[in-house]
């Protein structure tokens, strides 16, 4: 069984690999920057997009996760992308998975973790 120090740190490096990898991926439209943010300390990432398209800005968080007490929560994804499939091809347990984006009272029929 693996320590709940090392499951984090498990954690913490397929996420920052994914949202790494995520982050080579240009945005078609406008100029358009994209940006990681790392808080090991919190253990909150982001991946946001920020410029402008034409005269508009574009601010936005694309992804956000979060470790909490040693679950992955996904907060947000503003893409048709399967964060949770993802992560589970990454070797995150099911139940390690929670779609913090979706009321708790859902949770429980998701498949998976409800945090």
């Amino acid at each position: 069984m693996m320590s709940s120090l090392v499951k984090v740190e498990k954690y913490r490096q397929i996420i920052c690999d994914f949202l790494q990898e995520q982050a080579q991926i240009v945005p078609a439209n406008g100029e358009i920057e994209t940006e990681t943010i790392f808080d090991r300390e919190a253990e909150r990432y982001l991946l946001l997009h920020l410029g402008w398209e034409h005269q508009q800005r574009i601010y936005g968080v694309v992804f956000h996760l979060e470790i909490r007490e040693g679950k992955i929560w996904i907060q947000q994804n503003t893409t048709d992308f399967s964060v949770a499939e993802e992560l589970l091809e990454r070797g995150v347990k099911r139940e390690d998975i929670v779609l913090g984006l979706k009321p708790a009272f859902v949770r429980e029929y998701t498949g998976f973790g409800i945090g």
